[in-house]
């Protein structure tokens, strides 16, 4: 009786963990990645496998299926460990495979009209990093950050006509005093790409000390520009002056990543 209740709850567990619908498959392997302390990465790929392999069943163009694909290419990474230049053999190794996975993303991306520009985005980014950033990738690498900053100055709060009126700091009394700071959170791409460093951003702060008209100046990558940007438009500062009268200016914002 015991052993068929074992045999039982182990052939419910298989069928529990088998699914057909892959759009969930990937949206169970996102939050076994997104757990803070202990990701499940092994149960994330397994589930990743799964929905890729039906997604290419189905032949599937669905921009589901190329983030599908971008997350098991930086998962595969991650599971390699801390890969470096003179990691030769595993990094080549993680080239070999996620090659076949970033070209077909990249074929769907193409192939969707109005993609998402942040996957289209990191699925050039992973063709520039499986092909060299300085060498033959540096043109996907170009593009990716076009895209970024397309994007970007979708988000962050564009006000044309301010621009026009807004002042060099060099031309006020007084610069502008950040009162109000948000934290960037690290995306799931550049966590598991463990991906680190500077971001860069122009922007005017009006005269109620508000972020207006932000673009990318210098991208960083893998969602983190993005993530960068939805924080620093609702920072808020105590506007320039010039001449006793606060002003609007044009102003320059370099953020850091740090992996922790």
């Amino acid at each position: 009786m015991l052993r068929d209740l074992s045999l039982l709850v182990i052939s419910l567990g298989l069928a529990f963990a088998q699914s057909d619908d892959p759009s969930k498959l990937l949206a169970e392997a996102k939050a076994d990645l997104s757990k803070q302390f202990q990701p499940t990465t092994d149960s994330a790929m397994a589930k990743l496998e799964q929905a890729n392999a039906l997604w290419a069943k189905q032949n599937s163009k669905t921009p589901e299926y190329a983030d599908s694909l971008v997350y098991m290419t930086l998962l595969m990474h991650h599971q390699r460990g801390f890969l470096s230049d003179s990691d030769a053999t595993p990094l080549d190794e993680w080239k070999n495979r996620a090659a076949a996975n970033v070209e077909k993303a990249l074929e769907i991306c193409h192939e969707t009209p109005n993609i998402d520009p942040g996957l289209y985005a990191q699925a050039l980014e992973l063709k520039a990093d499986l092909l060299g950033r300085g060498s033959a990738g540096s043109t996907f690498w170009d593009e990716a950050a076009e895209q970024r900053k397309k994007h970007i100055a979708d988000l962050g709060n564009p006000a044309p006509s301010l621009l026009e009126q807004a002042h060099k700091m060099s031309e006020a009394t007084t610069p502008p005093i950040l009162k109000v700071k948000l934290t960037p959170d690290y995306s799931q791409y550049a966590r598991l790409r463990l991906i680190k460093g500077n971001t860069l951003f122009s922007l005017v702060i009006d005269k109620n000390g508000n972020p207006q008209n932000i673009h990318l100046v210098k991208s960083l990558g893998y969602g983190l520009d993005e993530e960068a940007v939805e924080v620093v438009k609702h920072w808020h500062f105590t506007p320039a002056t010039k001449d006793g009268e606060p002003v609007a200016v044009r102003v320059n914002i370099d953020l850091a990543f740090h992996l922790r």
